[in-house]
């Protein structure tokens, strides 16, 4: 509560956002983190890639898939290797779009160059 207080009352009294999380983390040293917006993008990217983006996670969201298509689907049953390959190939269009999406591009179009991440192929 200390730590609300203090960010809330300085950012009223002062109109800044860099005073008052200053004064947060003053009022309580060690309690929170500061991680910038990119940096926590790039790292749950990272992380997704690693974790989701192997060929063995793929095939399984692949098995996964090819058991619940889609209500609407007619025609004949799809491979789980269909849909691991085209999570693979679509992987650069996921993460532009989770990227746009993350930093408010459409918004605020500034932001396609203002926040430079890397795109890590798997």
């Amino acid at each position: 509560m200390r730590a609300y207080l203090e960010l809330y009352g300085t950012l009223m009294r002062t109109r800044s956002a860099r005073e008052a999380v200053e004064a947060m983390l003053r009022a309580t040293p060690d309690t929170f983190v500061y991680r910038a917006a990119q940096w926590l993008f790039q790292y749950v990217w990272d992380h997704y890639q690693e974790t989701h983006e192997t060929p063995e996670a793929r095939l399984e969201r692949g098995i996964k898939m090819a058991a619940n298509p889609p209500a609407d689907y007619v025609g004949p049953p799809l491979q789980p290797e269909i849909f691991a390959q085209a999570l693979a190939e679509r992987n650069r269009e996921f993460f532009d779009a989770f990227r746009r999406k993350f930093f408010l591009c459409d918004l605020f179009p500034e932001h396609e160059t203002r926040f430079p991440v890397r795109y890590d192929a798997r």
